[in-house]
């Protein structure tokens, strides 16, 4: 556990990052409105509300963007948590992350395909742009995340590149692959690594270093313990807690 003034630091940090999120999208917006009325009037403000808030919520990405610029690298490994360096640097990241959350414009950005899109890119993501999601989606630890073409993804579900255990902070790729179909709930640990069209239902989970292959259907409220492989086009039904280190072939069917 990080010392209480590390703590204190930590938050004083993610102050300063939202009090810097809070001006450049507000700077932008006072400017913009300011030459639209001087030049067209209330009439103009009126026409171009719709693509001012588009622009300061753009910025608002542009200026996370900028705040990674300064931020150390991410890098897939074990560390020792909160005092090595790689650790130091995933908590500058991790309050860069929360900003959207911290200043209540989430759900504007993961509600819209674009917007969503941008968010994620200044983040580090590697997502695609045809991706629909609930606009509640979290995604933490951006840099380590890879969404596929095409992929759906439902309401309170989460997507995770991280976990901390026994003074250690682990950092791993988490990958969902081409028109993947994630329902309400569900939550992708880190290392976990989806194929195409690998479909999960409500309230499902994996914990970490897990592999499933393409086409494979996860039923309702399953669990999958960490390091278990599923091959292709398997069939878990609802219910299934999957233990540690199974392997599990191509076409099996695990039932209720």
């Amino acid at each position: 556990m990080p010392s209480i003034p590390l703590l204190i630091l930590f938050d004083l940090v993610g102050w300063v990052f939202m009090a810097f999120e809070i001006a450049v999208p507000a700077t932008f917006a006072t400017l913009a409105s300011r030459w639209i009325y001087d030049s067209f009037g209330w009439g103009g403000i009126a026409l171009a509300s719709p693509f001012l808030l588009g622009g300061t919520l753009i910025s608002f990405c542009g200026g996370i963007a900028f705040l990674r610029l300064f931020a150390p690298k991410l890098r897939e490994g074990e560390f020792s948590f909160p005092n090595h360096p790689v650790a130091r640097a995933w908590a500058v990241h991790f309050q860069i992350a929360r900003l959207a959350q911290m200043t209540g414009v989430r759900p504007f950005f993961m509600g819209t395909t674009l917007l969503r899109f941008l968010l994620l890119r200044s983040l580090g993501a590697k997502n695609a742009f045809r991706v629909s999601t609930s606009s509640d989606l979290y995604v933490y630890d951006a840099s380590m995340i890879e969404i596929g073409e095409g992929v759906l993804i439902g309401g309170s579900s989460g997507v995770v590149g991280h976990y901390i255990d026994s003074g250690k902070l682990t950092l791993l790729p988490t990958k969902i692959g081409a028109g993947c179909q994630l329902m309400t709930g569900v939550l992708l640990g880190p290392g976990t690594e989806l194929g195409e069209k690998v479909s999960f239902g409500s309230f499902s989970r994996t914990a970490a270093y897990v592999r499933i292959g393409a086409g494979t259907h996860v039923g309702l409220q399953v669990t999958i313990e960490p390091q278990v492989t599923i091959g292709k086009r398997a069939l878990i039904g609802n219910h299934v807690i999957i233990g540690p280190k199974c392997d599990i072939g191509d076409r099996a069917v695990v039932e209720s």
